[in-house]
């Protein structure tokens, strides 16, 4: 856990934490739970901390955890649950809908994880925003959309931020039009491959400023331990990330990743994902002022993205 970071760095708490969530000793996932509960001040911690310490907790068993702060975590937990089952039950209101009017709809995201069974520790991973994309309908058809969500029963829990909501047109995000390319046909949403799902992962969710969301990384290791074919995973995040052009951005998430694994075998399984984002060409995020003034995309770049753009120099000088 002593290595280079390549973004915004989580606090040394979050590098217990993750150590925890990673580690595939469980003993040692005991031990890291431990050292982070005698240094937490649980009140005062973040939203990333209180998400991993509950994904810790319900890993390790309140067993091993104990005390009062595994308790509270795994209050959190539990409220992370039933919020994710009232994204899941307006997801599909809104598929339905989207069915009833023709309209080819693409699930992203946590809702994607969710329907296609990325887990953590043998538990699938609670949906905490809804995600889709409209391959064949327009900005007011969108928006119709986001009507029918606040008006169903997961309305109140949306308009109170506690379950993001995103719908898109094809044209609305080019990481998630390029997510949204590779899915192919489930029930009534259409869900993007395991490649892409890793390059929306990552492109998406590395570059805060200070780290908001760090379970992508359980969600990538999952992904990747699940898949049967690592070039074949590889390729298919490559050429998710060249076509929204955010190689840099990627490159950087996995090697953050990488350099957090607790053990050799779990680094090496990062390995084609990292040859394959290094041979895409760099992109946006590593881009001058000038090519963030010619893609006009400044609005959708995280404020870390941001950041950083502003520590480059310019191609011209």
């Amino acid at each position: 856990m002593s290595g280079p970071w390549h973004g915004p760095s989580p606090s040394a708490g979050q590098r217990l934490l993750l150590a925890g969530c990673l580690e595939p000793d469980p003993e040692r996932a005991v031990t890291a739970w431990r050292r982070w509960r005698e240094m937490c001040d649980f009140d005062h911690e973040d939203a990333a901390s209180h998400e991993l310490a509950s994904l810790l907790v319900a890993r390790i068993g309140m067993e091993e955890a104990g005390g009062g702060i595994a308790i509270r975590s795994l209050g959190w937990y539990r409220r992370a649950w039933v919020l994710s089952e009232l994204a899941a039950s307006a997801a599909g209101a809104l598929a339905q809908a989207c069915r009833e009017q023709d309209l080819q709809v693409t699930a992203i995201g946590d809702l994607a994880g969710w329907l296609s069974g990325t887990s953590h520790a043998g538990r699938r991973l609670p949906i905490r925003s809804i995600e889709l994309v409209i391959a064949n309908a327009g900005r007011r058809r969108c928006d119709e959309l986001r009507a029918l969500a606040l008006h169903g029963p997961a309305g109140a829990a949306i308009k109170a931020r506690q379950i993001g909501l995103r719908i898109l047109p094809m044209s609305g995000d080019r990481l998630a039009a390029a997510t949204a390319a590779t899915a192919t046909s489930q029930d009534d949403l259409a869900l993007p491959t395991a490649g892409a799902m890793i390059a929306h992962l990552a492109a998406r969710n590395w570059c805060w400023d200070p780290p908001q969301r760090l379970r992508w990384m359980a969600e990538i290791l999952s992904i990747v331990q699940a898949g049967s074919d690592p070039q074949n995973l590889a390729a298919a995040m490559g050429a998710v990330i060249a076509r929204a052009d955010l190689g840099w951005s990627a490159k950087q998430a996995l090697q953050s990743l990488q350099d957090v694994m607790p053990t050799d075998s779990s680094r090496q399984c990062l390995d084609p994902l990292i040859s394959a984002a290094r041979a895409v060409p760099d992109g946006l995020a590593a881009g001058t002022r000038g090519r963030l003034r010619q893609t006009r995309l400044g609005p959708w770049l995280t404020r870390g993205q941001l950041m950083l753009l502003r520590l480059q120099p310019d191609e011209e000088s």
